[in-house]
């Protein structure tokens, strides 16, 4: 008999308790598939209190917003009349889909990306042209870059800022523009 087993086996003889090698073995897979069972329940829970403290705090930016170009850069001075239509829809965590439509130009430019929200108010969007000057983007030709978002709610109303991240002093420079939550 093991070393183990024989302590076990002598204490209980001591407290003149029937256990046998088997009431042993029964009691440490309990054990084992009772804290394994604990940690899993107490992971679940932890996953969904933080994927709804994210759902809270991004889900507002679902739905139809305006963006409204900037004018005059120094000033800050935005235009009064819509530029473009954007769709954004919260996927989870800190990730919401962007998907914008020019309604100024010709040909109708549509571009998409990704916001990756870093606080609760600012994150960085990746973006790419899929329709530019009625030429479509993605086989041959890409046209794509990087914004710094902004949010607020002022008054009741939702404002996104994105803010243009030029990737080299030669890459193209499409300028900032304003959100308002339609």
């Amino acid at each position: 008999m093991k070393p183990a087993l024989k302590f076990f086996k002598y204490k209980a003889s001591e407290m003149n308790l029937p256990i046998g090698t088997s009431d042993i073995i029964n009691g440490l897979v309990l054990g084992i598939f009772s804290s394994i069972f604990a940690s899993i329940i107490i992971s679940s829970y932890i996953v969904y209190r933080e994927n709804r403290k994210y759902r809270k705090m991004y889900s507002r930016w679902n739905g139809i917003f305006y963006g409204y170009a900037i004018e005059d850069e120094k000033e800050r001075i935005v235009s009064t009349s819509p530029a473009s239509e954007a769709t954004m829809k919260y996927v989870g965590k800190n990730k919401i889909e962007f998907r914008l439509t020019d309604l100024n130009s010709t040909g109708h430019n549509i571009w998409s990306g990704v916001i990756f929200m870093d606080t609760e108010n600012s994150g960085t969007m990746t973006w790419r042209y899929e329709k530019h000057l009625n030429e479509e983007l993605g086989k041959t030709k890409h046209l794509f870059g990087i914004k710094k978002v902004f949010t607020s709610e002022v008054s009741g109303e939702w404002f996104m800022f994105l803010m243009e991240q030029p990737m080299s002093a030669t890459s193209c420079h499409f300028g900032n523009e304003v959100f308002r939550k339609k």
